[in-house]
């Protein structure tokens, strides 16, 4: 009986025949190329935003570099223009120490040698009291060996770019110092902040947010001016990017850090006449990128 039932099944068993197999395969092909358009649609589509977002970027920087250096100021001035002739480009006038007092210049070689660079103070009108330097924006990168600081102002170099998360401590050049060769730093400094106040001793004079590396307000620190202006990144701030660890506030208005750069992500406030000494209590420790000298700035 079991035999006689597996012979009927076997005999019902079918194959696909030759007409079955050759549609098959043409609608299978059809699928095949309706997907494949698509997908080859959908791929350029991407590429091209890619592109686009690219392109967005790129002008994106440049805007913000123009926009850096008109607003703040931060221009390298060669000294083989200072006092060139009227009429030759990049002239500076009356550059002997430019600002009595209140210049710096760094030079490539060992005791004044090689090129040289000035470093002027804030001339902007904004309000800050110190300048910062890049080698994004121009900043003589990893070649500086030696520099001169004039009686009113010091200075405080790095290692890295202010867009590099460092917490290492910056090379200081006291005011009216001449440091003929900067040893293990000779060619290594990729940015710099010229400032009127004491390098790592920031004082917080009254209307100011102070800002410092370390806990308890102490490490490399800056003075951020209330309701002056808006500070959109790291080299707008002359301070390293995500190192904020302490704030004091001697203003009367609230001030506003966030965690990204353009005053995006998310933010802390540190209310009038206050201050914080450790911002891990506050989850927002070595993450702050940019900031507004009163709450709730317009910022352009």
């Amino acid at each position: 009986m079991l035999i006689k039932l597996f012979r009927r099944v076997r005999r019902e068993e079918r194959g696909i025949t030759l007409p079955e197999l050759l549609i098959a395969m043409s609608i299978l092909s059809i699928v095949m190329v309706i997907f494949g358009s698509v997908l080859a649609s959908v791929q350029g589509a991407v590429v091209r935003q890619d592109s686009l977002s690219r392109t967005l970027d790129n002008t994106r920087l440049a805007l913000q570099q123009l926009d850096h250096e008109m607003r703040s100021g931060n221009v390298l001035y060669d000294p083989a223009l200072e006092n060139a002739a009227v009429g030759v480009a990049g002239r500076v006038a009356s550059c002997t120490g430019c600002l009595p007092g209140y210049t710096l210049r760094v030079y490539t070689q060992t005791n004044r040698g090689g090129t040289c660079y000035s470093l002027l103070i804030n001339a902007d009108g904004l309000g800050d009291n110190w300048t910062s330097w890049e080698a994004t924006f121009g900043f003589p990168n990893d070649v500086i060996r030696s520099a001169e600081a004039g009686p009113g102002v010091d200075l405080s170099l790095f290692w890295n770019s202010f867009y590099t998360k460092d917490n290492g401590a910056p090379l200081v050049i006291r005011a009216a110092t001449f440091s003929p060769d900067l040893g293990s730093w000779k060619g290594q400094a990729s940015a710099a902040r010229l400032q009127q106040f004491i390098a790592n001793s920031c004082t917080g004079a009254s209307g100011k947010l102070v800002i410092f590396t370390d806990p308890s307000f102490s490490g490399d620190c800056t003075e951020l001016p209330s309701q002056i202006r808006c500070y959109r990144d790291a080299v707008d701030m002359g301070f390293r990017n995500d190192v904020l660890t302490s704030v004091i506030n001697t203003s009367a208005f609230g001030g506003q850090f966030f965690a990204a750069s353009n005053w995006g992500g998310s933010d802390l406030i540190v209310g009038a006449h206050s201050s914080l000494a450790n911002l891990s209590s506050f989850s927002f420790n070595d993450i702050m990128s940019s900031a507004k000298g009163t709450i709730g700035a317009p910022c352009f």
